[in-house]
């Protein structure tokens, strides 16, 4: 073993996938920010605040901040004990909330167990007849959006017949071969109830890197649109050569001459096929990769490696820049961020102490608040992860300097500069802060890669919810409510950096994006070099107008097309942008996919040939981004839920007992806001009273209700009464046999109001578990009864 190897301080082993849903402690806003003065000494912030009274505010230590243990033991006779036949002997333990949140926990990321996965309802059609229609690109990547043709009844209640639903109806148009398959990678609902299985495509088991698949069903379980890319005719040894240790090794040696001291490694490394435009696909091993070098500074690269050879094949950034067009890099010369003194973060200050820490204290709670009432999303990961920022930071030039003119996302946290020649205190603007926070946001979602066309939606999007947030903050939006009266953006709004900018121009324009001097502002005149990651800032303004258009409306502002766009207003416009990028967009989503996958997102929002979906269409038609699309003579299907009846039981005979309700002797919920943690609103006699459960952060968090009878009962039936449209849209009811959870029941319910549920159990407990929020935020039960 080579002394020192960079590899023997990698991760030793994963994080679990099992994510301990402890979180009574924590409050509902997270928002931690870390500052460093590079010129005095490193200092960090670490701040927590929410919409708590303010004595529940406080400032914690950076060595205790956010660092409660939150495990809790093992109970083998819960966990996943729902599928088994099996009892164990009988025990008059009451399960504790440890060891509810143990069985909850255990049931993340795998199917409920009293759902058995059925073959997918796929007829195969008649000789010549295609069960899909739409668009298959041959150019790279080979993306496609497909919609079935009406030929061939094709239904998905689950991710195993999504699945094959593909690779069966898929197989001639895609070319999908033998030793091909998807493993599923998320799984989400949207508050109209359709859902979206995303798959990774594998070869022989090993994963396809950037081949992603979505499909997308509706609440009849109808498959409505495949869309992804899908890598044909590998064919490849996928039996390594090299080991990962051995493979990083040779690459790390092969880059000495330019390598500023050693690289440290995010990830262990993991074998994933990487096609590249010039040599096709290629056996890699894959990490992320932190270094730095004497001709580009400090680098933060998805690196990966010849499995067989130990060649380097490709390099991906990771850092995330805001606002120069160069390449504008932390550099050991001029500030070291991560090496030897364990830089950043910093240590602990108060934000007052700094008018640069103040204000990325301050603009991170703006961004918080926008994202938290806007979508109902807990932070940039969706699950409450600390924000952290640094400020003060120096960055080198092309030309060797140091400059603050610049701000970053590095896949864990914000840094800023100070400013310079061009900006002053860029942390004091929010777009540029908001800006940054999105890129967290899409590298939890879509990670759309950091290259070439995605990489320009990817700064795109990072403007235009940039954008948003300011608009939410000018237009009146607070920690608890969004505007009153919408968002209203004003001509300032649609500039970027103009804030922070030592003239008071803006960096980026997104009503006309060629004023910048750079920016492209249609499609025809996109960059195709290899600079700026392949035009990654400069073609961004192209999705950048079409945005500003589908919002406010009106044609080119350079007369390149004549379209007249309708505009539907910025709030309506968000909300398609933000469906797509958490549901429809993939990691290699190009121009062309982002105009139909967004198109498909205003269709699932608002209905095919609603205006939503029209405009949409006419803004990417300004631009000059090729989609085909036949516009509605009628106005079309307007999207809306009826309420009508979704299936479900409407409270008719339930076969069991039919005398009055039994009553609860106690409850217990899953919360993490314990002003709100009232579990004892489920039994107390009135409707007025909801328990309200925490945040959601995506569509496997499972929050808990769990009812204590007093004593085993013969259970007939319960109602749920749901808090308007506080619902959950797919639960299940166990009763405790034993020391078990067993099955009782699984609802599948897209309404408010009351659901009745037949039983026939006996039991003491009863344990509600729920998923798939209608509104992605929260769940509230105004009262359960029990008969």
């Amino acid at each position: 073993m080579l002394a020192g190897n960079p590899m023997d301080r990698m991760l030793s082993s994963k994080k679990s996938r099992t994510r301990k849903l402890k979180e009574t402690l924590l409050v509902k806003m997270k928002v931690l920010v870390a500052v460093i003065a590079a010129m005095t000494g490193s200092y960090t912030l670490y701040h927590q605040f929410g919409d708590t009274p303010a004595d529940q505010v406080g400032v914690d230590s950076a060595a205790n901040a956010m660092q409660q243990d939150f495990s809790v033991p093992s109970v083998p006779s819960l966990a996943g004990a729902a599928g088994s036949a099996a009892k164990t002997s009988p025990t008059s333990k009451a399960p504790t909330t440890d060891d509810v949140e143990d069985f909850v926990a255990s049931l993340e990321n795998q199917p409920t167990p009293n759902y058995q996965p059925q073959d997918a309802q796929f007829t195969p059609p008649a000789s010549g007849v295609e069960p899909f229609e739409g668009e298959l690109s041959s150019g790279f990547g080979h993306p496609f959006h497909l919609k079935p043709s009406g030929n061939t009844a094709m239904t998905a209640s689950d991710a195993n017949m999504a699945k094959q639903v593909v690779l069966n109806g898929g197989k001639s148009r895609l070319q999908i071969g033998e030793n091909d398959d998807l493993e599923l990678k998320s799984s989400k609902f949207d508050e109209k109830g359709n859902i979206y299985y995303k798959f990774t495509q594998e070869y022989n088991g090993v994963p396809v890197h950037g081949r992603e698949t979505v499909v997308q069903t509706d609440k009849q379980d109808n498959v409505n649109l495949v869309t992804g890319e899908f890598e044909p005719g590998i064919e490849l040894n996928v039996t390594p050569g090299l080991t990962g240790k051995v493979a990083y090794t040779k690459a790390i040696d092969g880059m000495r001459d330019t390598l500023n001291g050693e690289p440290t490694f995010r990830e262990e490394p993991s074998l994933q096929i990487y096609v590249s435009e010039n040599d096709g696909p290629v056996l890699t091993w894959r990490s992320v990769m932190e270094y730095s070098t004497t001709t580009d500074g400090y680098r933060v690269d998805e690196v990966f490696v010849d499995a067989n050879s130990g060649r380097v094949v490709d390099k991906l950034p990771r850092l995330y820049t805001s606002l120069s067009r160069s390449v504008h890099t932390i550099d050991r010369q001029c500030f070291d961020p991560n090496w030897g003194s364990n830089v950043l973060p910093g240590r602990e200050i108060s934000p007052s102490t700094d008018d640069h820490s103040q204000a990325a204290y301050e603009n991170s709670g703006y961004t918080y608040w926008f994202y938290d009432n806007m979508f109902g999303r807990d932070s940039y990961d969706g699950r409450g992860k600390k924000m952290v920022s640094t400020v003060h930071a120096l960055f080198t030039t092309p030309n060797g300097g140091c400059s603050g003119d610049n701000a970053f996302f590095n896949g864990n946290q914000m840094v800023y500069g100070d400013g310079g020649s061009m900006l002053q205190n860029p942390a004091g603007a929010l777009d540029i802060v908001a800006h940054e926070l999105t890129h967290g946001v899409t590298y939890s979602e879509s990670n759309l890669t950091y290259r070439n066309e995605s990489g320009a939606i990817n700064e795109a999007l990072s403007d235009i919810f940039g954008a948003g947030a300011e608009t939410y903050v000018d237009s009146g939006g607070t920690a608890n409510n969004p505007p009153s009266g919408g968002l209203k953006p004003q001509r300032s709004n649609w500039t970027l950096g103009e804030d922070a900018s030592v003239n008071g121009g803006m960096m980026r324009d997104m009503t006309d994006p060629v004023a910048d001097g750079q920016s492209r502002d249609s499609y025809d005149s996109r960059y195709t070099g290899s600079q700026d990651n392949g035009g990654v800032h400069l073609n961004s303004g192209i999705m950048n107008l079409a945005f500003y258009l589908l919002s406010e409306g009106g044609t080119h502002p350079r007369g390149k097309t004549s379209n007249r766009v309708t505009g539907i207003g910025m709030e309506e416009a968000l909300k398609i942008y933000y469906h797509a990028n958490t549901n429809l967009f993939t990691a290699s989503t190009n121009f062309e996919s982002a105009r139909n996958r967004l198109a498909q997102s205003a269709e699932a929002l608002f209905g095919q040939c609603s205006q939503e979906w029209t405009s949409v269409h006419e803004s990417f038609d300004a631009v000059k981004v090729q989609g085909s699309w036949t516009p509605c003579d009628d106005g079309g299907d307007d999207g809306g839920d009826d309420g009508g009846d979704d299936g479900g039981d409407d409270g008719g005979d339930d076969g069991g007992d039919t005398g009055g309700p039994v009553s609860v002797s106690s409850a217990q919920a899953s919360s993490s806001y314990s002003w709100r943690y009232q579990p004892s609103n489920l039994h107390d006699g009135s409707l007025s009273t909801p328990w309200v459960s925490s945040t959601i952060y995506n569509s496997y968090r499972q929050e808990w209700v769990m009812l204590d009878l007093g004593s085993s009962r013969n259970i007939s039936g319960m109602t749920i009464n749901w808090d308007g449209g506080n619902y959950a849209g797919a639960y299940d009811i166990w009763v405790l046999e034993n020391g078990q959870w067993v099955p009782a029941e699984q609802v599948r319910q897209y309404r408010s109001g009351a659901a009745d549920i037949p039983l026939q159990e006996t039991s003491q407990y009863i344990l509600i578990t729920m998923r798939y929020g209608q509104y992605g935020r929260w769940y509230a039960i105004d009262e359960i009864t029990v008969r």
